[in-house]
């Protein structure tokens, strides 16, 4: 993703990536990481969506409107034109777009990643909602053309284009993932700034994905390792392994204790990190150089209690 990401910024062109893979298959650790090489070229952007309850209805057009809303609120968090101030917060001013959204912060540890949430407001179902949605969709248009007037400027202002992340959306059903991602995929490449989607399996291994590749810039998807943990020899076991040698220096890990964390993970990368944290925290507690066996087997332990 990063290499087509800077082929993207070198272009001057918008990239969108798509990245497929089932729960805990690594998902948002490759998103993370992303965030953390690209945060010096792209003022980055993270919508999550988590906190909707009616999430499996979104449609192209809220994303879209996600986008707008998001940046409207990260660019409180940067200096700006005044010019451009007035026309993020003129034209994105009414509830659609500024009413139910709330932005967390920076995280700088991810390249100043500015993080905005959704609340479970924004999909609400209300009739006077849906008129004002209706109200809205007819103006979309307009919305992406303003949008990306204003990506456009900013890019001229700081040599720094948008890059907006969407962690969630492998959580939308699948009818309405194929709708957004299949059908309606050249909708959202109007927006001129770079995204990336994740996406469900089922999206991923749908007859139609080839709607998806022809206005995605990239496609990614990442094994269900937990498919392919017989034993050490396995490819599963072997790339999660491969992670930890990368991220830690083999000498924090007694042989036995990064076993019993590999065999306890069950094949995702995410609960293999948490493991290790909190193994690793068990030993400096203990004042241990290294994470033993008896740090592996607490992590374990802690993990199937909460």
């Amino acid at each position: 993703m990063q290499q087509a990401l800077a082929r993207g910024d070198s272009l001057e062109q918008p990239v969108r990536l798509l990245l497929s893979g089932n729960t805990g298959s690594g998902k948002t650790t490759e998103i993370n990481k992303l965030c953390f090489e690209a945060g010096s070229r792209f003022r980055i952007i993270a919508i999550h969506t988590n906190r909707l309850p009616q999430l499996f209805r979104m449609s192209m057009a809220d994303a879209v409107f996600m986008m707008a809303a998001a940046w409207r609120a990260a660019d409180e968090t940067e200096p700006a034109h005044d010019a451009l101030r007035q026309d993020i917060h003129e034209y994105f001013s009414d509830d659609i777009f500024a009413g139910n959204i709330r932005l967390l912060g920076r995280d700088d540890t991810l390249g100043g990643l500015v993080r905005v949430e959704f609340d479970a407001r924004y999909l609400s179902r209300s009739e006077q909602w849906i008129q004002r949605q209706r109200a809205a969709r007819r103006r979309l248009p307009n919305v992406v053309a303003t949008l990306n007037h204003i990506l456009s400027q900013m890019r001229a202002a700081d040599r720094r284009p948008a890059l907006f992340i969407f962690d969630d959306t492998d959580k939308i059903a699948l009818p309405d993932a194929e709708s957004i991602f299949l059908a309606h995929g050249h909708e959202l490449a109007g927006v001129t700034a770079s995204v990336v989607y994740t996406l469900a399996s089922g999206v991923w291994h749908s007859p139609r994905f080839a709607a998806a590749r022809a206005w995605s810039t990239a496609q990614y998807h990442l094994d269900d390792l937990r498919d392919s943990m017989d034993d050490v020899e396995s490819v599963g076991w072997r790339n999660l392994d491969e992670v930890i040698a990368r991220r830690a220096d083999a000498a924090l890990f007694a042989p036995d204790a990064r076993r019993a964390i590999l065999h306890d993970c069950q094949g995702r990368l995410g609960r293999l990190i948490e493991l290790a944290h909190y193994a690793a925290v068990n030993a400096l507690g203990r004042g241990a150089a290294r994470i033993e066996l008896v740090d592996a087997d607490r992590a374990s332990a802690w993990f199937h209690q909460y």
